[in-house]
């Protein structure tokens, strides 16, 4: 046993300066090797900068910084998906006036398989300023390209959202309104609801809520009204059925209201106006008049006078 311990014992110290050179050569041999066989790429990303509450950023420079990447290719191609974030932290919780704060590969979110060769540049300068929050008018939605038939009315609401932010900067947006993002209404020809995102007024707002507002799309359909006159008036009675009947008046006028291209291509001859007197007993009657039109006529109809007189004599 004690053999055995004198060996091991030897086998560590004996020459153990040759041996801590070895194993610091290798380890220098495997990053140059792996250096040489890895591949790397540049991505610019945002800078987010971690602040306590109430504290906001007035001025940042840089907004972005150039992360150089290091990896296998198989690693590097993640980043398309999962971009990391670069974030970092003033001390304190009293932050006022300016910073200077470093920027490193330590600031780098990491990823597995990835290592972060170079940040660019190396500092990001900070104006720090209170946070307050400020209510601000919604602009109305702009629209974009045009209805199949008629036009685009819009309402919406929310009509104003409360905003975050720097106080000096928000004082100086005081009287002014932010923006959504546009409203697609190209070949629309039904109305339509639709949630939009709010466009904040700076890169330098923190937090806006509601963060959409809703916009109800109204098709609005041109329209235009036209008349026919001296629309003979059609007695209905059951099949086969003759009647003695006397109908004052025996004709009537027609008003149609709808776009005025529907309108252009409807004839007088196909426009009907019947009395439904299949079921009367003899008598007199005042009676409502109906319209009817061809199928799939999207038109209002109206009929003057709206009801008829109807005798029904014995037979």
């Amino acid at each position: 046993m004690a053999t055995s311990l004198r060996f091991i014992r030897r086998l560590f110290v004996h020459n153990w300066g040759l041996k801590l050179l070895a194993i610091a050569l290798a380890i220098l041999s495997f990053q140059a090797v792996r250096s040489a066989t890895s591949d790397t790429v540049r991505y610019d990303l945002p800078l987010e900068v971690v602040l306590p509450e109430g504290v906001a950023i007035h001025s940042q420079n840089p907004q972005v910084v150039n992360v150089v990447f290091r990896g296998s290719k198989e690693d590097l191609s993640r980043l398309e998906f999962e971009r990391p974030r670069v974030l970092v932290r003033p001390k304190g919780d009293d932050l006022e006036g300016m910073a200077v704060l470093t920027v490193g590969p330590r600031n780098v979110q990491r990823l597995r398989g990835v290592s972060v060769a170079k940040v660019e540049p190396d500092s990001v300068s900070l104006r720090f300023d209170r946070e307050i929050e400020m209510s601000m008018d919604v602009a109305p939605p702009q629209l974009i390209g045009m209805p199949a038939i008629g036009k685009a009315e819009i309402s919406y609401e929310p009509t104003s959202v409360k905003i975050r932010g720097p106080k000096r900067r928000l004082e100086r947006k005081k009287f002014l309104a932010v923006n959504t993002e546009t409203v697609d209404v190209d070949g629309r020809v039904a109305s339509f609801t639709k949630w939009v995102r709010v466009i904040p007024p700076e890169e330098w707002v923190s937090h806006i809520e509601p963060p959409e507002v809703q916009v109800k799309v109204s098709i609005v359909t041109e329209s235009e009204t036209r008349e026919w006159t001296n629309i003979v008036v059609v007695a209905v009675v059951r099949p086969g059925e003759k009647r003695d009947l006397f109908l004052d008046p025996p004709t009537v006028d027609v008003t149609l209201q709808g776009r005025s291209e529907v309108l252009a291509g409807i004839a007088a001859s196909s426009i009907r106006v019947f009395v439904d007197c299949a079921e009367l007993a003899a008598g007199t009657y005042e009676l409502p008049l109906n319209v009817h039109l061809p199928r799939g006529l999207m038109v209002k109809a109206q009929v003057e006078p709206k009801t008829i007189k109807v005798v029904l004599k014995e037979e």
